[in-house]
C-alpha cells in the first residue's frame, strides 16, 4: 500500500506524525484554505475551528448525527527544539463502525520532502485498525488528479461519483479502503469441469446460485452446453475455481453474444474471497474471446465489493430480473 522508498525519505528528514495541538490553528486556516477553495464551497475556517474543537475536547462528536469520534493529527519536521508543520491528517469515526479521512492534506513545503503524504495515511490506516473500524473511506474532487492518484495508487477504490455535491459543476468522487480481508485465495486455482465434478457442482449451485430455477437441476442445464463454441473456437465455457483441496469454491460459465461480448453466468463463489478470486482471474481466463465481459449479480456486499475492487463498471439495476425478490445488478468490463 505505502511507497517505502519514501517513507524512507521522511523518517531520515526526522518527519513524524503527533497529535494536533491548539497552537496549529493558524497553520490549518492557512493549509485548508489553500488545498481547499478551489475544490470546495464553505468556510474553510469554520471546517478548522469545528473539528480542532472537537479533537482538543477529547475527540467525542456530540453533534453530528452520525459522527462518534474525531481525532486530528499533524505532520512535522524536526530540526533540534523547532519544528516545521508540513501536513494534517483528520479522520471522522463514524457510528457505523467505519472512518472518513476529512481531509488529508500535505502543504507546499511538505511537498518538497516526498513521502508526507504516504506517513500520514499510514497513520490513518493504522488508527483506523487500531479503533477496529471495518473500512477507511474519503472522497475526491475528480479535478484534483494528484489526490485521485495517491489514493488509487495506496489502494482505495473507485466506488462511485456525485455532481454537484460539494460545489456546483464538480463531481466528487467515492473512494474507499478495506481494513478487513477474508480468506487467503492465492494458492487457489481454476481448473475446467470434469465428468467426476457433477456431484459437488450440482450441491453448490443449489447453495450459491444468482438464479431462481423451480423446475429443474441447473447444473444438468450448464453442463449439457459445455460442447458449445464461443467466438469460433473450441472453448470449454465451464470453470471451477477450486481451493487446495480441490473443493470447488467459486463457478465461472461463459457464452459468446452477437457483437462480440461474452456472457458470463453464472458467476457465483461460496464467499466474498472466494468469489473476488474468481472475479479478478476472469480477465485472463476469457482474453481473447471478444471485446468486453458482463454479467448480472444480485446486489450484495460480497459481489459489489468484488466488482469494484476488480474495476468493472456498473451499467445498470434490474429488479426482479433472476429472482422476484432480488435485484440484479449488470456489471460489465472491457478486456
Amino acid at each position: 500500500m505505502f511507497r517505502d522508498k519514501e517513507l524512507d525519505i521522511a523518517f531520515a528528514k526526522e518527519i513524524s506524525v503527533r497529535d494536533a495541538v491548539a497552537t496549529d490553528r493558524l497553520f490549518l486556516y492557512e493549509l485548508f484554505i489553500e488545498a481547499l477553495d478551489h475544490f470546495y464551497d464553505g468556510d474553510h475556517r469554520v471546517h478548522v475551528d469545528r473539528i480542532l474543537d472537537t479533537h482538543l475536547a477529547g475527540g467525542r462528536d456530540s453533534v453530528n448525527q452520525f459522527s462518534a469520534y474525531q481525532r486530528t493529527f499533524v505532520a512535522v519536521r524536526r530540526a533540534g527544539a523547532e519544528e516545521e508543520l508540513l501536513g494534517v491528517l483528520h479522520l471522522t469515526e463514524k457510528r457505523q463502525n467505519t472512518i472518513k479521512i476529512s481531509p488529508l492534506i500535505v502543504s507546499p513545503k511538505g511537498r518538497s520532502f516526498g513521502g508526507i503524504g504516504s506517513l500520514l495515511l499510514r497513520k490513518a490506516v493504522e488508527h483506523s485498525r487500531q479503533r477496529g473500524a471495518r473500512k477507511l473511506y474519503c472522497t475526491v474532487s475528480a479535478a484534483n488528479q494528484s489526490a485521485l492518484g495517491f489514493f488509487q495508487k495506496a489502494g482505495f477504490v473507485q466506488a462511485g461519483e456525485s455532481r454537484d455535491h460539494y460545489k456546483p459543476g464538480t463531481r466528487e468522487l467515492m473512494l474507499y479502503y478495506r481494513l478487513v480481508h477474508g480468506e487467503d485465495a492465492s494458492g487457489w486455482t481454476i481448473r475446467q469441469y470434469g465428468a467426476n465434478d457433477f456431484d459437488q457442482v450440482d450441491a453448490f449451485l443449489k447453495s450459491y446460485s444468482p438464479f431462481h430455477f423451480a423446475a429443474h437441476s441447473e447444473a444438468q442445464h450448464l453442463i449439457a452446453s459445455m460442447d458449445r463454441p464461443i467466438a469460433r473456437t473450441n472453448f470449454d465455457v465451464f470453470h471451477l475455481l477450486v481451493d487446495q483441496t480441490d473443493t470447488v469454491r467459486g463457478i465461472a460459465s461463459a457464452s459468446a453474444k452477437k457483437g462480440g461480448p461474452v456472457k458470463v453466468l453464472p458467476l457465483c463463489g461460496d464467499s466474498q474471497s472466494s468469489f473476488s478470486a474468481l472475479v479478478d482471474r476472469l480477465p485472463a481466463l476469457y482474453k481473447g474471446y471478444g471485446h468486453k465481459l458482463y454479467t448480472h449479480q444480485d446486489v450484495s456486499v460480497s459481489s459489489v465489493g468484488a466488482m469494484q475492487q476488480a474495476g468493472w463498471r456498473l451499467d445498470g439495476l434490474l429488479p426482479g430480473a433472476h429472482k422476484p425478490d432480488k435485484v440484479s445488478a449488470q456489471w460489465s468490463l472491457r478486456i
